[in-house]
């Protein structure tokens, strides 16, 4: 029978109590996620880059060139450091803005699994495990990055195709279809990837259930298009025309110089990419631990492939395809199928699994889906549960072990030891009025470091030298070589 439009409004239980397993494991998630922002969490290189640029580039400048190569989504950029410079740029401050959008994600994968698997306990668990185990999720939680805030258009688009996919054609305008609407608008302002996302949204408004084009496409047509205009100007040009990010990224594209160098590098991307809730490779030497991984990682590929190509095989069979697969098939499949077609074109790397976060719902769902193709496939129940229980497994493996190492590794990103050491140098700077000179090998990137510490005012700013390039490298000052602190004030008058 064919599915009505309405079955996309279908209601699924919420279940927010402290006996679901599913919301304890995402309350257990940002229980963890807390006790390691309070505990300070040091912020490392890349987060250097980016917090120089918001304490010491006015507000038009963020819309520049970035310096260190750095790309980051405009209006985010100047989101939080409306949010920090409240605290004078302090930790919390600088942490605040991508801790609480990272929570409001894990309520929407929360909201998601229950959309998606309504009444079934044990696929709702794998879904968020998938998410919540996953490399990016667990180590960029709160990082002054911008793949939560990519996270968080892409869970906004998967609302949105939930509503438009059910509004009737000659629904009038309210408040919730200007609300969803808006979105298109404005989430291209701090999102690169939305438009994988919103894109197959616009399926729907051209769906056969539709007898013509429907008037309700109109706005959201307008204001996507003027986000997508808006963004091209204020970001995105200047991001296609980075040289240099560009020339990185090279190495992580599908390359089209042969026929063997193009099926190799494809293959090799696509098996990361529909392996990515795998995450990365592990750097242990441990041949045990290695072996798992890639295991794991062949094992999410397969199940991910399985369960994208049943809705691509129905489309091309000779029955409808509308009777063949559900709304969720479809949009999740408009997602897929856009991203590849970047990556096969060379305009998006497939491997990279923090570019690719946002597409991490579109393939646990079809993860997930692979045990019902089994299912249909051999006729029997047991080879779906089995796929779903070995998802389970596997992801609770990853869940325990990422989670333990954000809990307790004091060394993640950067030494704790030295980010207090700097964190001292400067208190000491600012309490004896005196310069700090560094010698050490890698003295540029300590500067930085110095500059980017909540500890540095940039009301007062305490002048910051590298030893090396003084004609007298024996002045008064806090010193600092490879992290440890020598004081001398014989010279300094108060």
């Amino acid at each position: 029978m064919k599915e009505r439009l309405s079955d996309c409004n279908s209601r699924s239980e919420h279940a927010i109590h402290p006996g679901n397993p599913v919301f304890l494991l995402a309350v257990t998630a940002i229980s963890i996620q807390f006790y390691s922002l309070l505990r300070i969490k040091p912020f490392w290189l890349d987060e250097w880059f980016v917090i120089y640029s918001i304490k010491f580039l006015s507000y038009s400048d963020l819309f520049g060139i970035l310096p260190f190569t750095q790309q980051f989504p405009r209006c985010y950029l100047v989101l939080i450091k409306v949010i920090s410079s409240i605290s004078g740029y302090s930790y919390f401050g600088l942490r605040l803005l991508p801790f609480f959008i990272q929570i409001l994600n894990v309520f929407l994968f929360f909201r998601i699994s229950s959309l998606l698997f309504a009444g079934q306990r044990k696929k709702q668990l794998a879904f968020i495990l998938i998410i919540l185990s996953f490399f990016t999720t667990v180590h960029y939680f709160f990082q002054i990055k911008h793949y939560s805030a990519e996270m968080l258009a892409s869970l906004l688009a998967f609302f949105q195709y939930r509503f438009f996919c059910r509004i009737p054609d000659k629904s009038g305008i309210n408040r919730h279809y200007l609300l969803w609407s808006l979105l298109f608008l404005i989430l291209p302002l701090v999102s690169y990837t939305y438009a994988f996302t919103a894109l197959p949204v616009f399926i729907f408004f051209f769906y056969p259930e539709r007898r013509k084009i429907s008037g309700i496409l109109i706005l959201p047509a307008c204001l996507f298009t003027a986000g997508l205009l808006i963004s091209w100007f204020t970001d995105l040009r200047m991001v296609l025309n980075d040289k240099t990010m560009n020339i990185y990224w090279e190495n992580f594209l599908i390359k089209t110089q042969s026929l063997k160098i193009f099926i190799k590098t494809a293959l090799h991307s696509l098996i990361n990419f529909f392996g990515l809730a795998a995450g990365q490779n592990s750097e242990n030497k441990n041949i045990f631990i290695l072996f798992g991984m890639h295991t794991a990682k062949l094992f999410f590929s397969i199940t991910a492939v399985i369960g994208f190509s049943r809705p691509i095989c129905a489309f091309f069979s000779k029955k409808s395809a509308v009777n063949r697969f559900n709304h969720d098939q479809i949009y999740f499949s408009g997602v897929i199928i856009l991203i590849l077609a970047a990556g096969l074109a060379g305009k998006l790397p497939l491997g990279p699994m923090r570019l690719n976060y946002f597409a991490l719902p579109a393939l646990a769902y079809f993860m997930i889906s692979s045990g019902r193709t089994m299912r249909v496939f051999t006729r029997k129940k047991i080879a779906e549960n089995f796929i779903i229980i070995i998802i389970i497994v596997i992801s609770s493996l990853f869940f325990i072990q990422r989670y333990v190492k954000e809990a307790f590794d004091k060394n993640q990103f950067f030494s704790r030891k030295s980010w207090e050491n700097a964190g001292n140098a400067l208190k000491n700077a600012y309490r004896l009025n005196l310069p700090v000179f560094i010698n050490s090998p890698a003295a540029e990137y300590d500067r930085l470091c110095l500059l980017a510490h909540p500890e540095f005012n940039i009301k007062n700013p305490r002048p910051i030298f590298i030893t090396s390039k003084l004609s007298s490298p024996d002045l008064p000052g806090v010193y600092i070589s490879n992290w440890q602190i020598n004081i001398k004030t014989s010279e300094i008058q108060k």
